[in-house]
């Protein structure tokens, strides 16, 4: 048996990165999915990937009218759900000093408002207990070069899980942080496309992260199993750091 037979879970930004490895994982533990993501060609690749257990909508986590489609959509084909991850979000970083005022919108626009309404309409559909574990980062507790609005829009989300422990969890509702540190996605490999940034990382990471490596997707999905499932049925409130070490010293 899987740790999330019977359970049907929705993954924001779930058609690569971390969320295709939480969603993978899930499979693998029993679970019905829904992916949810802007790009059509992308939620459609990750569905022949995962197979017949996971369903996939687009639309914005930005836009409140394409939550409420979603939430029909899930409704309709699923009935109710056990586990939201909120997963949808960007860090497109860049100095202080330069940031524009269009680039900081569209942070706090996917990054918080994006997860904060994704979470308030999913409460109808949510089976008890539930489980809401938002996708934080170690910039939300640290402070690294180029990421003041990032990493302000996730301290933002550890502040959220707080208020959402105190409101929600007498009626039956977990809500955590799974943080990951550097994780090797396309993101991160795009960034290290030059033997030149791969090198310049590597000592980077080297100084940096006690572990002295980066994580793999599947160490999040891990942490994201724990968060959803039974396993952790007493833990709410909490940031579980998946980081090698890097935001604990």
């Amino acid at each position: 048996m899987g740790k999330l037979d019977g359970k049907t879970a929705l993954i924001t930004g779930g058609s690569e990165g971390i969320g295709l490895g939480i969603a993978k994982r899930y499979v693998d533990e029993g679970a019905k999915v829904i992916i949810f993501a802007r790009n059509q060609n992308k939620i459609d690749d990750a569905l022949a990937e995962l197979g017949d257990a996971v369903l996939g909508f687009a639309g914005d986590a930005t836009n409140l009218n394409d939550l409420d489609s979603l939430y029909a959509f899930i409704e309709n084909e699923l009935g109710q759900l056990d586990i939201v991850v909120a997963n949808a979000g960007m860090a497109n970083g860049g100095p202080f000093l330069e940031m524009t005022e269009e680039l900081f919108d569209a942070h706090m626009n996917l990054n918080v408002k994006g997860v904060y309404f994704t979470l308030q309409k999913a409460v109808p559909l949510m089976r008890r207990p539930a489980s809401f574990i938002i996708i934080g980062s170690t910039s939300g507790s640290m402070g690294l070069n180029q990421t003041t609005v990032y990493g302000a829009t996730k301290a933002a989300m550890r502040s959220l899980a707080r208020n959402l422990t105190v409101e929600l969890s007498a009626d039956g509702i977990r809500c955590n942080v799974l943080s990951p540190g550097f994780t090797r996605t396309p993101l991160l490999e795009e960034l290290m496309a030059t033997p030149d940034g791969k090198k310049r990382f590597d000592d980077w990471i080297a100084q940096k992260v006690p572990m002295n490596r980066i994580a793999d997707v599947a160490e999040l999905a891990a942490g994201a199993l724990f968060l959803g499932s039974e396993e952790s049925s007493f833990v709410t409130g909490v940031e579980l750091h998946v980081d090698g070490g890097m935001a604990q010293i």
